[in-house]
């Protein structure tokens, strides 16, 4: 394949979570080497929300695991989202970087394909099952009002802080709560 695109799988969050990282298993295409890729992460409506830096696949990616971050996390709440790889045209060499497994049973509505901006989005069901991987970090069900005066702590990652005793690690919720007198 030449031209540019994503591939990409369907999701559902339970909860409240976020991508942290979108797994890949490499084909073991040779062509590949040298191409650039980046994980995409895209909502209910194909539309990509988050994505990882440029990667170029090296010798040692093929037919392997490559775990890529996402810059900046996207949050879900009980939805729909879609995580998946964007292939970088290079119109010289055509490259299958994505790995695949064939399935006994084809399940639709399921693996995607699109152009590269997640537009025109269609489903496959006959290049087997992709090999990709949503990395995720779940947090807590804390149903609240936004009331105007909820605020956001961000604690610097060089600071330790203990609550009771107990160190918190980077990525852990903190929740401070007051009723409806102000009263913590």
């Amino acid at each position: 394949n030449t031209s540019n695109g994503l591939l990409f799988n369907k999701h559902f969050m339970n909860g409240n979570g976020q991508v942290d990282q979108v797994g890949i298993r490499l084909s073991d295409d040779a062509n590949s080497i040298g191409n650039t890729i980046y994980a995409v992460v895209l909502d209910s409506d194909t539309t990509i929300v988050a994505q990882s830096s440029n990667y170029i696949i090296q010798t040692s990616d093929i037919d392997n695991m490559l775990y890529l971050d996402i810059t900046t996390p996207a949050n879900f709440t009980n939805e729909i989202f879609f995580v998946g790889v964007a292939q970088v045209a290079n119109t010289t060499d055509g490259y299958f970087p994505l790995g695949t497994q064939d399935e006994a049973y084809t399940r639709g509505d399921t693996y995607f394909g699109s152009a590269i901006d997640g537009s025109n989005a269609v489903a496959y069901t006959d290049l087997g099952r992709f090999f990709i991987e949503a990395v995720l970090t779940y947090g807590p069900n804390w149903n609240f009002t936004n009331t105007g005066v909820n605020h956001t702590i961000l604690i610097p990652n060089s600071i330790d802080v203990t609550i009771n005793g107990t160190q918190i690690s980077a990525g852990d919720f903190i929740g401070v709560f007051y009723d409806q007198n102000g009263v913590l």
